[in-house]
Formats: structure tokens, C-alpha cells, sequence
């Protein structure tokens, strides 16, 4: 399958290393303009993006970042990828030894940081009635993990949450069908739609 970008904005939120630096090779290969946000300004260098050091748990720069990036597209962002996070050196170090402040950094990094970038990037997507949003997360292998039974891209759920909550279950091509003839949704990363009135149906 080639699916190209072209004339399409992507944002990518932890592209300085590994999975984020090759998200945003993919998608420039593809014809993307793609906007590279990172607090590693020098890893972010060689990369086909434009480049922003940024604190992604600092709203205002995210907001910023955004505004930035559709300034120079000339629209809404079309995709944001959030892949920054990790355990921040604490994945050999037994539960009962993290301390509160590590732990709060693991969860800032992952989920305050993922939830303020979307949150500045939904209003866009909104009135320009499409847009996708993905979470990307990964468990360290173990020998008590179990395979997943479907993939999950959001780090905490909520996406997935909301799913459940709006009381609708749909299956692939039911919502291939309804799309069809529909105008195009904005989506988190699972699938799940983000609602335009900023309630859930």
C-alpha cells in the first residue's frame, strides 16, 4: 500500500530519538510537512522537519508550537503523533524503591504532556472537520508479559475510556460504510471519535 501526505501537516511530539526520529523520516518521505517538537534541539539535527525545542509539559510553548505550525501550512495540523515519554531511567529500579517524584515525572511525561498537546490541537481539527491524533506507547518485554489481545495506543486509556463511554460499538467496516457518507471524523489513535461539540453523543 503507498499512502503519501502530500499538502498535509504532521506534528510529532518526542521526534529527536528512535521510534519519533523515524516517524518523522516516514512521513516526510511521504510528502508530509512535517513540524518536529523536542526538548533535544541537537538530536533533532539532519531531521526533514522543521525543527522546535519545546517542553512538552509547558503549555504555553506547546500552544505555541502549534500556532507556529499552522502558520506555516496554512491550515490546522492534519495528524499529531505523541511518542515522547518512557520510564525515565527507572525501569530496573524495584517498585518499592521509586520515590514520588520519579514516579510524578513518568507520569508527566506520558500523560500530561500527551493530554496538553492534544487538548491545543483538537480546536484546530474541529473546525477543520477532520484531523487524527495517535498516542504511541510500548511495554518493556518481560516473562510474565502476555500478548496484548488488539494494540492500544493510548498510555493511559482515556481515548479508550471515552470509547466506552459514548455507547457506541462499531465494527470496521460498519464504520468503513458510515464514513463513506459521512464527512470525514477526527479521531484519536484507537479509533475512537473526538466529539465537535466537546460532549460525548
Amino acid at each position: 500500500m503507498n499512502i503519501e501526505f502530500a499538502g498535509q501537516s504532521v506534528l510529532v511530539a518526542g521526534a529527536a530519538r528512535g521510534i519519533g526520529r523515524g516517524i518523522v523520516e516516514a512521513f516526510a518521505a511521504r510528502g508530509a510537512s512535517v513540524f518536529a517538537g523536542d526538548r533535544l534541539r541537537d538530536e533533532m539535527a539532519g531531521l526533514p522537519a522543521h525543527q522546535t525545542q519545546l517542553d512538552l509539559l509547558d503549555k504555553a510553548q506547546v500552544r505555541a508550537w502549534i500556532a507556529e505550525s499552522a502558520a506555516a501550512s496554512g491550515h490546522s495540523p492534519d495528524v499529531l503523533v505523541y511518542v515522547a515519554g518512557g520510564v525515565l531511567g527507572q525501569s530496573a529500579t524495584p517498585l518499592e524503591d521509586v520515590d514520588e517524584a520519579a514516579w510524578r515525572a513518568v507520569l508527566d511525561v506520558n500523560l500530561t504532556g500527551a493530554f496538553l498537546a492534544a487538548q491545543a490541537v483538537t480546536p484546530g481539527m474541529k473546525q477543520a472537520g477532520r484531523g487524527r491524533i495517535v498516542f504511541i506507547a510500548s511495554a518493556p518485554p518481560s516473562p510474565a508479559s502476555r500478548p496484548m489481545p488488539r494494540p492500544r495506543l493510548a498510555r493511559s486509556g482515556w481515548p479508550a475510556s471515552s470509547a466506552r463511554n459514548s455507547g457506541r460499538s462499531e465494527s470496521r467496516s460498519t464504520r468503513s460504510r458510515r464514513a463513506s457518507s459521512a464527512p470525514v471524523p477526527i479521531t484519536s489513535g484507537n479509533g475512537s471519535p473526538i466529539p465537535r461539540s466537546g460532549r460525548t453523543a
